[in-house]
């Protein structure tokens, strides 16, 4: 929630021991498994690995991003209902014990309102975050979407410097480039 709600998730690296993510499953943190296209050139026996491996150990269920982001929340039972602290400012969650209140880890910088399936809730601001009024248990998952209350408006740090920009140019044609280098070499041998 570091920077104007936008939801964080780590990802790990494909060319480690598959054994850390057994850990960090546990932990039940989303597994985000991320390479560049080198881990590709002897084929995909190793991403099919890492699936078998998280298959037989893990249980993972397969999913999107944007599941994932909509599910990144922590529930706590109350005599009221359910707390909810939110990592996301979209989640999605079954509310089969009623709402008790919703929290964010730090509360926003600036003033946020939220809504329950399109429905303003109202808010007060506490120590913890944000809290809402107490809601009956329903059948249905419910969506809490949190927004800033004055619109969105631009994070002082949207601005990108030229180094970055001048980082990720050079990234990109390393990354593009590099089939290319492949693909010359390997057509000169083939003349030899």
């Amino acid at each position: 929630m570091g920077f104007a709600g936008f939801p964080m998730i780590n990802r790990f690296k494909a060319e480690e021991p598959a054994e850390h993510l057994l850990f960090q499953a546990w932990l039940g943190k989303p597994l985000v498994i991320y390479t560049h296209h080198q881990f590709f050139s002897e084929g995909v026996q190793g991403v099919t690995s890492i699936a078998r491996f998280l298959n037989d150990h893990v249980r993972p269920r397969w999913t999107d991003i944007g599941t994932m982001v909509a599910a990144n929340y922590q529930v706590r039972a109350t005599p009221a209902g359910a707390a909810v602290r939110v990592f996301s400012n979209r989640v999605t969650l079954a509310l089969d014990r009623g709402l008790a209140g919703v929290g964010k880890p730090s509360p926003a910088a600036e003033p946020e309102r939220a809504e329950l399936d399109g429905a303003e809730l109202a808010l007060d601001q506490t120590a913890s975050g944000l809290a809402t009024r107490r809601l009956e248990p329903r059948a249905r998952p419910a969506e809490i979407v949190l927004r800033p209350a004055h619109g969105a408006r631009p994070h002082p740090l949207a601005s990108v410097s030229v180094l970055s920009r001048v980082r990720r140019a050079a990234t990109e044609v390393r990354d593009q480039g590099a089939p290319i280098t492949v693909k010359i070499k390997g057509s000169a041998r083939t003349r030899r």
